[in-house]
């Protein structure tokens, strides 16, 4: 590396002229003795590569000489301050924003000059007046003033410092424009954003950015109506989607559209923020419905007492102090422990255990393990009512046992509650009434699925219900009520984010909606109409 320092330093004393090159020449030879230095202190004796050294010396260079302060470069940048003000072929000052400049210094609580002031004593405004005026003698070729003139937020007119508002009235004392104001031949305004169309019309002050340029040219275009939401399916989902497990096809079907846009798009939504009431409750929430439902089932069978029991509600936080939760606890309490005796009667003796599933049929192919199954098929209860958002899984589990059951188990279904039962027997086609459900999850896959959980079921069940005269009628208005809501009664499924979300802009009550419900929920309906005449 010392060779190669030799090596340039007699290039440079043979091409250039000291008394020509000035300060440029000088910063090089430095730079060259500082890298010979630098080798013999390494003691590098092995041929080091060029682009090396060109890295070496560019990085010297490019520090400079190694001093600061002003002057140090083509171009200075620097605060006002007093006896700097020296010539320059273009002076650009920025922030001149009124209340920025003149500065506003806060005193200190020991000034006296401040607190007491007299005639003669220092003037931080006026020392500003004094540092502008310099400045403007300071420019030979050019003088840039710069402030903000518009607000950033609603783009209203800010005035300029007032020693630039005195500047401009000045111009316009000492200056003639014809009609117009002097000082409006000299003020330019920027527009707020790069992307503007008046940064690229031409001009003193045009733009040169090609990726602003593109962005102008976007925003000049004739405003198009933006496609409706999924005016297109999604591509054919692949292999891996169309393999699923008995889980997942009940998750699709107990939320298509959540599941569509949480899944396949991985879309969430934020939940509400749970802030504790400011209120004393007088109302049960959801979480305090489950656990005392819970807790009086574990009491009739531990055989806990009433009081235990009421210690461990309390204790847990779900009741009101005072009559009115002693009110709501036996109100919700009595039910649950009038069931209780049916379920540990019908309940079965044996340990239910995983069946495993692997069916293809429509091109999807389930795999996995149903639990819950027994010898006697699968059995399960809800301590409240069993609701529409119970039918999907409850038929869904009920064709995989029909279609998976081994010998020795039984391919009923049972779901037990205070307010009813569901039952299901054997099926002798369950392939086929499987088939139109994975059907429908590979469309649920691509495009939100007009299959609504309380509409859905409304169609389905108004259109199977006797004494009508124009079922189809009944069946859409049952369908358009749990869509919609009514006043003063139960919120539609409408105000469902996800269900708003996908739908939005349209109404999904089509005559694919009617299909669906019709196809998929009807069977299930049937079914559980067949089992219920039966057993009277």
């Amino acid at each position: 590396m010392a060779d190669w320092a030799e090596t340039l330093q007699g290039l440079i004393d043979q091409l250039f002229d000291e008394r020509e090159a000035g300060d440029t020449l000088l910063l090089l030879s430095q730079a060259c003795g500082d890298l010979r230095k630098q080798a013999e202190a390494a003691g590098i004796e092995r041929p080091i590569d060029m682009s090396l050294v060109r890295q070496q010396l560019v990085a010297a260079l490019d520090a400079g000489s190694g001093a600061s302060g002003f002057l140090t470069g083509a171009v200075t940048f620097c605060t006002m301050v007093p006896m700097r003000s020296l010539p320059f072929r273009l002076v650009c000052l920025l922030g001149l924003d009124d209340g920025a400049f003149p500065r506003r210094t806060p005193a200190a609580g020991f000034d006296l000059i401040t607190r007491k002031p007299r005639r003669g004593d220092r003037a931080r405004r006026l020392d500003d007046r004094y540092l502008l005026l310099e400045t403007l003698q300071s420019a030979r070729d050019g003088l840039y003033l710069s402030y903000v003139g518009r607000d950033p937020r609603d783009n209203a007119h800010l005035p300029p410092s007032v020693l630039i508002s005195e500047l401009l009235e000045t111009i316009d004392l000492t200056a003639t424009a014809g009609e117009t104001k002097a000082s409006q031949r000299v003020l330019i305004s920027h527009p707020l954003q790069p992307f503007a169309s008046g940064n690229f019309a031409g001009g003193s002050h045009a733009g040169f950015s090609a990726p602003w340029f593109r962005a102008a040219q976007r925003l000049a275009e004739v405003p198009r109506e933006p496609d409706a939401p999924f005016a297109l399916p999604l591509p054919e989902p692949d292999a891996d989607w169309l393999t699923l497990e008995p889980a997942q096809l009940i998750q699709c079907f107990r939320h298509p559209a959540r599941f569509l846009l949480e899944q396949r798009l991985g879309l969430r939504l934020a939940e509400a923020e749970e802030a504790l009431a400011s209120d004393e409750p007088f109302a049960l929430e959801g979480p305090a419905w489950r656990g005392l439902r819970q807790l009086a089932l574990d009491a009739v069978e531990r055989g806990w007492s009433e009081l235990d029991e009421r210690r461990i509600a309390r204790a847990a936080g779900w009741l009101p102090t005072g009559e009115l939760g002693h009110a709501l606890w036996g109100q919700l309490r009595g039910p649950v422990r009038a069931f209780a005796p049916r379920l540990f009667e019908a309940r079965p003796d044996s340990a239910p255990q995983p069946l495993l599933v692997d069916v293809s049929l429509a091109g999807v192919r389930i795999h996995g393990w149903l639990d819950g199954v027994t010898e006697d098929g699968l059995f399960g209860w809800r301590l409240n009512r069993l609701g529409e958002w119970e039918l999907a899984p409850f038929w869904l589990r009920h064709l995989l046992l029909n279609l998976s059951a081994t010998p020795g188990i039984a391919r009923e279904s049972r779901l037990l509650s205070p307010a009813g039962d569901w039952q299901a027997g054997p099926l002798a086609n369950a392939a086929a009434l499987l088939e139109p459900w994975l059907h429908a999850y590979r469309e649920a896959l691509c495009e939100p699925l007009p299959l609504l959980t309380k509409a859905s079921h409304g169609f389905a069940s108004g259109w199977r219900k006797p004494g009508r005269k124009e079922p189809i009628d009944a069946a859409r208005s049952k369908a358009r009520i749990a869509w919609d809501g009514i006043d003063f009664g139960p919120v539609g499924e409408s105000r469902d984010p996800w269900y708003a979300l996908a739908f939005r802009d349209r109404d999904p009550l089509d005559e694919r909606f009617e299909r669906l419900a019709e196809t998929l929920f009807g069977p299930a309906l049937d079914a559980l109409a067949d089992d219920e005449e039966d057993d009277a």
